[in-house]
């Protein structure tokens, strides 16, 4: 079993919810031993997809920027870790760049594609709302179509809802609650 996983997280804000929950899901028991590579894409390069189809042609994206880092990552790991506030009911304008340059890891062929990032990876996907189910929108499956569609296992999505009342810092039971979720969620993986 390999004990990293890749995080990839689309708050372009510090030290806020999504940050605060990444910190608790290092506390997690289920966690115990596993390192985290973390990668917050307000901090890097990771530049919108232009809709080139380079990649469609030559196996990989040619725009320089820190996305190969992150795929290549997530390549060796195997574990990946997808967290977002919902911004105006989908995921942030950062995360949105990643999941469109994620395009160019289809390796597509008559009547069908696979993925070129290879097998037995999964997926862990957090959704952060200030307000309710409705106010997460398309965040959560968002992220969840994409990576589905890369044929990544997505274990039991979480969605953390109604940061405006009860920010993640201000809740004590979340750690419980992350660590109830993603026991489970890891128990029934296939990987």
């Amino acid at each position: 079993m390999n004990d990293k996983w890749v995080v990839v997280n689309g708050s372009p804000r510090k030290g806020k919810n999504s940050d605060y929950i990444i910190d608790s899901l290092e506390q997690l028991s289920v966690f115990k031993g596993r390192s985290f590579i973390r990668y917050k894409l307000s901090d890097l390069s990771v530049a919108p997809c232009t809709g080139c189809e380079f990649c469609l042609k030559r196996g990989y994206c040619h725009i320089e920027d820190d996305f190969q880092a992150i795929v290549e990552s997530i390549r060796v790991h195997k574990n990946i870790i997808l967290i977002s506030p919902s911004y105006n009911y989908n995921v942030t304008a950062q995360m949105k760049c990643f999941l469109d340059r994620l395009f160019s890891q289809y390796e597509f062929y008559t009547g069908g594609y696979a993925s070129r990032l290879g097998e037995g990876i999964r997926s862990m996907i957090i959704g952060v709302s200030a307000g309710d189910e409705e106010g997460m929108g398309y965040t959560v499956e968002a992220m969840k179509k994409c990576m589905d569609d890369l044929m990544i296992e997505v274990l039991m999505p979480y969605k953390y809802m109604g940061t405006k009342r009860k920010p993640a810092y201000d809740n004590p039971q979340l750690v419980a609650e992350l660590n109830q979720h993603f026991q489970v969620a890891i128990e029934n993986s296939k990987y």
